[in-house]
C-alpha cells in the first residue's frame, strides 16, 4: 500500500530538488565609499634604515701631581655606528696605566665586529674584566675604571664600572650626566678589584642630533657646550678640576636624517 501512496513513477528514483537546475545568483559586492580621513602615517624609512653620520673628537691632559698619566681612551666606527671608551687607571704607579691600556684595547676590539647592542657592550666589559683581573686581583697592583658608550641610528647604550662619567645631549639640549654620581670616598668598584663587578647599564633613543661624551673624573662635566665637538673638548680640558687627576674626554656627534615629509591627502 505504501507504493500506491508514493506519487513518483519510480519510488526508488531520486526526487529532483527545487534548486538543482537553478542558475546561481550572482553576488554583487557593496560599493566602496571613499572617506575623507587620511591614511595613518607610515615612516617610509625607519631610523635604522636612514644613513646616520658620526664624528668624533678627543683630548687629554696629565695630572698636576707629577705621576704617570694613567688614562686611556679609544673610539671607532663600524657599519652599525660608533663607540667611545675611557679607562682611568687607579693606582699611583704604572699598574693603573697597564690596566687601563688593556681594558680600553680589549673592549674596542670586542666591539668592532658587533651590532653595538646591549649584549655587545656587556660582552666587551666582560672581556675587558677578564683581561685585567689576572694581573690586579686583590687590588694591590691597581686596576681601572671603564666607561663605554655606543651610538647607532636608533639608540645610545652606555655601560660603566667606576666613576668615569658618561654624558648625553639631544637636539641642542645641554649635556647631562647619565651615569650615577659616585659617592664620596674611595672608589668602590673597578676592573681588577678581585671579584666580578656588574656594570651600570643605560639606553636611550637616538635623536636627529645626538652628542655623547665619555670622560675621566678629572673633567668638570658641568656646562660643557654642544655647539661643536671642538668646543666641547677644548672647554672640558681648559675648565678641568683644580689640582685635577688625569683629564680625558672623548666625544661623538650622531646625525640621523629625519624621515621625508609625507603627503597625507588623498
Amino acid at each position: 500500500m505504501a507504493d500506491d501512496l508514493d506519487p513518483r513513477p519510480d519510488s526508488h528514483a531520486p526526487v529532483p530538488t527545487p534548486w538543482a537546475d537553478t542558475a546561481p545568483v550572482p553576488v554583487v559586492p557593496a560599493p566602496v565609499v571613499p572617506t575623507s580621513s587620511p591614511a595613518p602615517p607610515v615612516d617610509p624609512a625607519p631610523a635604522a634604515e636612514r644613513p646616520a653620520t658620526f664624528t668624533t673628537a678627543a683630548g687629554g691632559l696629565e695630572n698636576t701631581r707629577g705621576t704617570p698619566w694613567q688614562d686611556r681612551w679609544a673610539t671607532g666606527q663600524n657599519a652599525s655606528g660608533c663607540w667611545l671608551i675611557v679607562a682611568d687607571g687607579i693606582s699611583g704607579g704604572t699598574g693603573g696605566a697597564y690596566a687601563a691600556e688593556a681594558a680600553a684595547a680589549v673592549a674596542a676590539a670586542a666591539l668592532a665586529g658587533t651590532d653595538l647592542s646591549e649584549s655587545a657592550i656587556l660582552g666587551a666589559v666582560l672581556l675587558a674584566g677578564r683581561a685585567v683581573r689576572p694581573w690586579y686581583a686583590g687590588g694591590r697592583e691597581g686596576g681601572t675604571t671603564l666607561s663605554i658608550a655606543t651610538i647607532t641610528a636608533t639608540h645610545v647604550i652606555a655601560a660603566a664600572i667606576g666613576d668615569s662619567p658618561i654624558l648625553v645631549a639631544t637636539n641642542g639640549a645641554p649635556l647631562r650626566q647619565v651615569t650615577p654620581t659616585a659617592p664620596p670616598g674611595p672608589l668602590r668598584a673597578w676592573l681588577g678589584s678581585g671579584y666580578t663587578t656588574d656594570p651600570w647599564l643605560g639606553s636611550w633613543p637616538t635623536a636627529t642630533s645626538t652628542t655623547v661624551a665619555v670622560a675621566s673624573d678629572g673633567i668638570n662635566a658641568d656646562a660643557l657646550p654642544t655647539t661643536s665637538l671642538t668646543d666641547l673638548v677644548t672647554t672640558a680640558l681648559t675648565t678641568r678640576r683644580v689640582g685635577a687627576d688625569d683629564s680625558t674626554i672623548v666625544a661623538a656627534h650622531a646625525y640621523v636624517p629625519p624621515p621625508p615629509a609625507q603627503d597625507t591627502t588623498w
